[in-house]
């Protein structure tokens, strides 16, 4: 039995076309369908230049039986069939222009602030290049009911491995006039979530304050501070522009008079005033700004101190710091009798050094748990040896890079460490990490070696992954051993791509044989030999069963799914019959190639912010429709052509043609990483209009 909610639906639109539009050469006849479970009807009509169409839809029951769930079922089927139907109208031949999408570039709307920072105080006191004191005092007007839930909380992160978190004090004003002060029972302090699985670290900690009386109209006033110790670098950004209006903010560094000290002032000119003096032997930095105004929610935004305004810093050397770092991962690396011997018996049967390579980076993958924090969040000291990691059977991104570094020397390559950022390395970016120290934003630790000209990351996939494939594809990497900046490259062949291939075989009916072939390479193949791998035999039939039915509701597989990741690249392959794919009307039959078109992350009409394409994808979409007898000229089909999106963004490259007895289309897609500027993100909603629009799918056959 099956339960739905009863509801109904109807629907009336008119347009009036142009003059260029004559006549109607035929108007779909869609059946109505009337029984005791659902209704439904379709109608078209042109008229005095007026199309219209209507359409209700009226579920009756809110239970169905097994046998009125099958008919559900055939109503479904048919309503898809229509709602492949179509008017096909005649034109005075005048061509028309495609209607492509225009970024809004009118004013922007004021951005509703949910509360309002009155105030803000950042000061670091800094004694030396690992050890500081961080104190914020914050005072917030709450505005609406977002920001009463926002702010109702405090928390706070951090390991006492290199910090300690306190609340000094924290007040609430209520619009009233009265004051609240936190007590000590509202103030806790929680385990993080990862302690219980990774005991072999300092754990973490979250100081949680819930603040009273927290409501509309109040004002909060809260004072923390964090004291950091022996932490490996004093490193970050501070800005001055939030989703929050801003009335002041000051952000003063003092640090003493002979410390190594770097600032990057970054974002518009005329928001931050910056001011330095020496006072008792030691440098005092400030930084204020006021009445800023909130910044726009939006997405897929780049590193904030690529375009916000503010101030990045770095206390102390940061070659020091990757120097230390390096001899560090080196010295742990060398712990390492029993993973020695464990390697040299898995490269004992490895026929070249990529077989041991392979051999190794499988066991360790196999074997050790991922778990713990980031390696940025402890003391350099508590990174791991590799034989613990390798007895413990866990260990965080560092310490499994430890590990695989130690196995793959006493194999007898020569591993490198690599440290690689979330970050692609395309100009804008590039041009401030590899000019101003930012390790907070290098935290995946990779192990690399290099064979016949090519490099191999080792721990930046699984063992379902081909050996050259990696994760970070693009990125921006640190070389540890000489502090040289690179980028993340797959070996030759092993970039991440996606080919689709529909062949269609078309008769006059309007019924179709579609046979759907994926073909996966990169980080793709590797991702999607996992999944079919370790997919069990009850959730793989029902995969296949909603493969078959995203094609169409009336799909009936034909034969089983096939899938082969034994060799590259890796395959999907399964074929259906579908009855009335087709619309056959009179001399005119017509049909959407069964899949949409889209490119890039255009989800509004307007970006005031820049755009970060962060990942690359490339895929091909090849379609070949074998013209059925009858059928053999080509009314409407997609053209030809090639669309380039700015600032390097990638494009599209359209290739369409008839050739014996068949028509087919080539879709290749680019998105490449690249910070698109605001003033060019139409381009991009272009793109993707012409893209999404039917006429790049539609395909229409005249006898």
């Amino acid at each position: 039995m099956e339960t739905f909610v009863a509801c109904g639906l109807h629907e009336d639109v008119s347009l009036r076309l142009a003059p260029s539009f004559t006549g109607a050469v035929s108007m779909p006849a869609c059946p109505p369908q009337d029984d005791e479970c659902a209704s439904y009807r379709r109608e078209f009509s042109f008229r005095d230049g007026v199309l219209a169409c209507s359409r209700d839809v009226r579920l009756k029951v809110v239970e169905f039986s097994p046998a009125q769930y099958l008919r559900l079922k055939q109503s479904l089927k048919e309503i898809q069939y229509d709602d492949r139907k179509a008017p096909v109208l005649s034109t005075s031949g005048a061509k028309g222009q495609a209607a492509v999408a225009r970024a809004d570039t009118g004013a922007a709307a004021p951005v509703e602030s949910d509360s309002r920072v009155l105030e803000e105080s950042v000061r670091l006191e800094v004694k030396d290049a690992h050890t500081a004191v961080f104190r914020v005092r914050l005072v917030k007007e709450i505005l609406n009911y977002s920001g009463k839930k926002k702010e109702s909380e405090v928390k706070i992160d951090y390991n006492p491995s290199i910090s300690e978190a306190r609340l000094v004090r924290a007040v609430v004003k209520s619009r009233a006039g009265r004051r609240q002060e936190i007590s000590k029972e509202e103030v806790n302090v929680m385990d993080a979530g990862w302690n219980a699985s990774a005991k072999r670290y300092t754990g973490g900690r979250i100081l949680v304050a819930n603040l009273p009386g927290v409501d509309i109209g109040s004002t909060i006033e809260v004072e923390y501070e964090l004291a950091f110790h022996d932490k490996a670098f004093l490193a970050g950004f501070q800005p001055f522009q939030e989703p929050d209006e801003l009335v002041q903010k000051v952000f003063e560094l003092t640090a003493p008079a002979g410390l190594a000290l770097r600032t990057l002032d970054r974002g518009p000119a005329g928001i931050v005033t910056a001011a330095s003096a020496d006072r008792d032997g030691k440098r005092v930095m400030t930084w204020r700004s006021s009445a800023v105004k909130a910044m726009p929610a939006e997405y897929d935004l780049p590193p904030g101190w690529l375009y916000e305004a503010g101030v990045a810093f770095y206390v102390g050397d940061p070659s020091a710091y990757l120097a230390e770092l390096e001899r560090t991962l080196v010295e742990r690396s060398g712990h390492c009798a029993k993973a020695r011997e464990l390697a040299r018996t898995l490269a004992a049967g490895a026929a070249t050094g990529l077989d041991a390579a392979r051999a190794i980076r499988d066991y360790v993958s196999r074997s050790i748990r991922p778990a713990g924090p980031p390696f940025t969040d402890l003391r350099l000291s508590e990174l791991s040896d590799a034989d613990t990691t390798l007895s413990d059977g866990y260990g965080n991104g560092a310490d499994q890079a430890i590990l695989l570094h130690a196995m793959l020397a006493a194999a007898g390559l020569k591993p490198e460490f690599v440290l690689a950022s979330a970050d692609p390395a395309i100009g804008a970016l590039s041009a401030v990490a590899t000019t101003f120290p930012l390790p907070h934003e290098f935290q995946a630790l990779l192990v690399r070696v290099r064979v016949g000209g090519d490099s191999y990351y080792l721990n930046d996939t699984d063992q379902y992954a081909r050996l050259g494939a990696v994760s970070h594809e693009g990125k921006l990497a640190i070389n540890l051993a000489d502090q040289s900046y690179g980028t993340v490259a797959p070996a030759r062949g092993d970039e991440n791509r996606q080919a689709t291939t529909y062949r269609i075989a078309l008769d006059p009916s309007g019924k179709v044989r579609m046979e759907i072939r994926r073909e996966y390479s990169g980080a793709g193949y590797g991702r999607m030999n996992k999944f079919f791998s370790e997919l069990p035999p009850e959730e793989r039939r029902r995969y296949f069963q909603e493969a078959v039915s995203k094609v169409a509701q009336g799909a009936r597989a034909v034969g089983d799914l096939r899938t082969d990741f034994s060799s590259y690249p890796g395959l999907e392959q399964f074929t259906v019959d579908i009855d009335h794919f087709a619309v056959v009307d009179g001399r005119y039959m017509y049909l959407d190639l069964p899949y949409s078109l889209g490119l890039f992350p255009t989800y509004t009409d307007r970006h005031t912010l820049p755009l970060l394409i962060r990942d690359d994808r490339l895929e091909t979409i090849r379609a070949e429709v074998g013209l059925p007898a009858g059928f053999a000229h080509v009314v409407i089909a997609p053209r030809s052509q090639t669309f380039t999106a700015p600032d390097g963004a990638g494009g599209v490259r359209i290739s369409a043609g008839v050739s014996g007895g068949a028509w087919s289309v080539t879709q290749e897609l680019s998105a490449l990483p690249a910070v698109v500027a605001p003033q060019d993100y139409g381009a991009l909603l272009s793109i993707e209009s012409i893209l999404e629009n039917k006429s790049s799918r539609l395909l229409l056959l005249e006898k």
